[in-house]
């Protein structure tokens, strides 16, 4: 069985209404853990997964990932979502294929398994697929302005920036069992990233937040239209590739 780990429940949405055979694992009761989350497995194109939204963050990502390790015989570990580009030619709707997670959260490189990003790149030749290879950066708080993107890609040497891989790889690397990260562009790196104040951590989105900052910014809608239209066809893309990736990671593990 394969674990798919994602932060938000959009990101998620299109392979669980895929799943087939789909099951709600809820939290345990008397868990020690309240923020437990609810697993969904099943099959995916006859492949066994498991999936979870983390919420957002590497924190949150790490906890997850744990729990599903502890209830879920689970052959690898996936890091799957949104990642903002942090270079030039990156777009939206493309790909990541990670070979390292970098940042601050896990201190020294973590690198991800060789023969799945291997297999990723082949998956992704073989049907066509735009993809980047290299490495992620893992952050705790968004970058937003196109500059400070643009810094951290030099400093890094990172294709894009995500706010979990990192936390997904530290469980993956403490139970030894192969990991990777894959992402889907969502916002370019010239894109100011705005209303990242308007969801709480587990991707709600609140309205109250979402009303006022409207009324003190009226023409941000336009914006944030636009970034819903890119989450979807980010999110189709990603689905997309995910649907023939697992059934060859499976064959492969």
């Amino acid at each position: 069985m394969l674990g798919l780990v994602f932060a938000l429940p959009i990101e998620m949405a299109p392979l669980k209404a895929e799943l087939v055979g789909a099951r709600r694992a809820v939290p345990l009761l008397g868990s020690p853990d309240p923020k437990e989350k609810e697993f969904y497995s099943g099959y995916l194109g006859g492949t066994p997964v498991v999936l979870t939204a983390a919420g957002i963050g590497p924190e949150r990502a790490e906890r997850a990932t744990k729990g599903l390790l502890e209830r879920f015989k689970i052959k690898a570990a996936l890091s799957v979502g949104y990642a903002g580009a942090l270079r030039d030619g990156v777009k939206t709707g493309e790909l990541v294929i990670v070979r390292n997670v970098v940042g601050a959260y896990c201190n020294t490189p973590l690198p991800c398994q060789s023969f799945l990003t291997d297999l990723a790149r082949k998956v992704a030749e073989e049907n066509g697929f735009k993809v980047h290879l290299g490495d992620i950066l893992t952050v705790t708080e968004p970058i937003k302005r196109p500059e400070d993107k643009r810094q951290a890609g030099v400093l890094t040497g990172a294709v894009a920036v995500d706010m979990e891989g990192a936390g997904v790889a530290m469980a993956a690397r403490e139970a030894r069992i192969p990991f990777m990260a894959l992402k889907v562009v969502l916002d370019e790196v010239d894109e100011e990233l705005k209303g990242t104040g308007l969801v709480d951590g587990e991707g709600r989105v609140d309205l109250f937040k979402t009303f006022t900052y409207l009324l003190y910014n009226p023409w941000d809608i336009i914006y944030l239209l636009r970034l819903n239209r890119q989450a979807g066809r980010a999110t189709s893309e990603l689905a997309r590739f995910l649907s023939v990736l697992v059934r060859e990671i499976e064959a492969g593990v």
